[in-house]
């Protein structure tokens, strides 16, 4: 139910989706490909000459680790080769299976 309101409006949902913590709802994959987006988008408004580079495996792997994702066996601490077997979809029935018990 909306807090004040009787239905939810646009304003109340665009609200509701910002204090939304991405990590709650994006599986590692998906929260990474947003962030790569992004970095890209940043990259091309302050050098719009230079073309983006994708950072490496092992800043990846910070960059998760740093969000609070863990790896498929439950550590904290993520492997180069495993942020880029995620990222080639080896990992996505464990996280698809592990959000379904959520």
């Amino acid at each position: 139910m909306p807090l004040r309101e009787q239905k939810f409006i646009e304003s109340s949902v665009e609200k509701l989706i910002r204090a939304t913590e991405p990590t709650n709802y994006l599986m590692p994959t998906q929260y990474l490909e947003a962030r790569l987006r992004t970095m890209e988008q940043e990259h091309t408004k302050l050098h719009s000459d230079e073309p983006f580079k994708r950072p490496g495996f092992s800043r990846l792997a910070v960059v998760l680790k740093e969000a609070g994702y863990l790896t498929p066996k439950g550590h904290d601490h993520w492997w180069p080769a495993q942020v880029q077997q995620l990222l080639e979809g080896r990992f996505e029935s464990y996280y698809t299976r592990s959000a379904q018990t959520d």
